[in-house]
């Protein structure tokens, strides 16, 4: 006997385990549900699925991008959007027509860097001429230009540019890199499913850059065309007011059990409610007379992005862990079944514990219930 009463061989008892084994079908059946349910969680959902063997990071990455002039013009008679086109299609409205110039990607191309991994490509330039007014001097306060005249154009055939992409990735843990002209890759739309690509385009063919039409690009997107409504005025198309374009580049190597074969690939996305533009003052050499280039056009911005992994031998060990404590959880719950819920439950708490008390001076005796 302990102190005031207490019997600390009661009170600090150590429950070891007991394996009895109870002939209960019921109770049998539950068991082996449970271990079906869980081997399929750790190797079907966990190992095969999730991959929950490797560690893994987001790529970090850089392109270089150009853009390049097609080869063949389309002439502006059959351009929907000219306003020298002579067809009967009523896919644009007469309204949304304009004069049409043939610009090479230097003038289409924004002529500053408007940040890494993106370009600015003009689909519709309003020059705005202008004078000082009044011929008034700068150095006056109230001294303003004020517009002589304005004319809009489109940039005739800018579908058919074409995007040099020359892109690479890196991870630091796990470490790796590689250069888009050693993998393969694909575009895909928003449905996930493959772009054709016409003659001239190209995407992961080994030992070249990848090369892409503004037209595939635009399709991946989602935008079957320039002369759609626009994105902040339904009443503009895309084409006069412009849009934003973001270009996902997506390196994986969990797509595939092979975790050396690492691949990419191309998906976009318009940026709903935004347009982009851009205001080129370009002055005489007096400054008394200048010209305002009101750009409008689509932003593309380029993100690389994915999931690289490599086998990690303590991730392994985790995921493997914590299916053996789901192994313990099944247990209880059917130990708690077997004991507290069925018919039988005196029966099995009887088997299933037992009480052994030894006395203080070294001899045992067993009481079993």
């Amino acid at each position: 006997m302990g102190c005031c009463g207490c019997d600390w061989d009661d009170v600090l008892s150590y429950d070891t385990v007991k394996i009895i084994r109870i002939k209960d079908k019921r109770l049998g059946a539950i068991h082996y549900l449970f271990m079906l349910a869980i081997i399929g969680y750790i190797i079907g959902y966990q190992i095969v699925w999730d991959h929950r063997y490797v560690i893994s990071a987001v790529p970090n990455g850089s392109v270089r991008i150009s853009l390049q002039v097609p080869d063949q013009r389309t002439p502006s008679h059959n351009l929907p959007y000219c306003n020298t086109y002579d067809g009967n299609s009523s896919t644009v409205d007469v309204d949304m027509r304009n004069y049409c110039t043939y610009l090479d990607q230097d003038f289409v191309l924004l002529p500053s860097n408007i940040g890494d991994n993106s370009m600015f490509i003009t689909t519709r330039i309003t020059e705005s001429s202008q004078t000082l007014a009044n011929n008034c001097s700068l150095s006056e306060y109230n001294c303003t230009y004020a517009t002589t005249s304005n004319q809009t154009t489109y940039v005739a055939d800018i579908e058919e540019f074409t995007v040099l992409l020359d892109h690479f990735m890196f991870t630091v843990r796990p470490p790796h890199q590689a250069t888009g002209r050693q993998l393969t890759g694909r575009i895909v739309n928003l449905n996930g499913q493959d772009v054709p690509l016409s003659k001239g385009e190209m995407v992961g063919t080994k030992d070249q850059f990848d090369i892409l039409k503004l037209s595939t690009i635009l399709k991946a997107a989602g935008v079957n065309s320039l002369d759609e409504p626009g994105a902040y005025r339904k009443n503009l198309t895309k084409r006069y007011e412009g849009i934003v374009v973001v270009l996902f580049l997506n390196y994986t190597n969990l797509h595939t059990y092979n975790l050396a074969n690492l691949q990419y690939f191309f998906s976009a996305q318009v940026i709903e409610g935004a347009y982009f533009k851009f205001e080129q003052p370009i002055y005489s050499k007096n400054i008394k007379d200048r010209v305002i280039w009101n750009r409008h056009g689509i932003r593309l911005v380029i993100i690389p992005t994915g999931n690289y992994g490599a086998f990690d031998f303590p991730t392994a060990l985790i995921t493997f862990a914590s299916g053996l404590g789901l192994v313990a959880v099944s247990t209880l719950v059917v130990d708690f079944l077997a004991t507290y819920l069925l018919p039988q439950k005196k029966i099995y708490h009887q088997y299933k514990i037992s009480e052994t008390t030894l006395n203080t001076d070294g001899s045992d005796y067993n009481r079993y219930s």
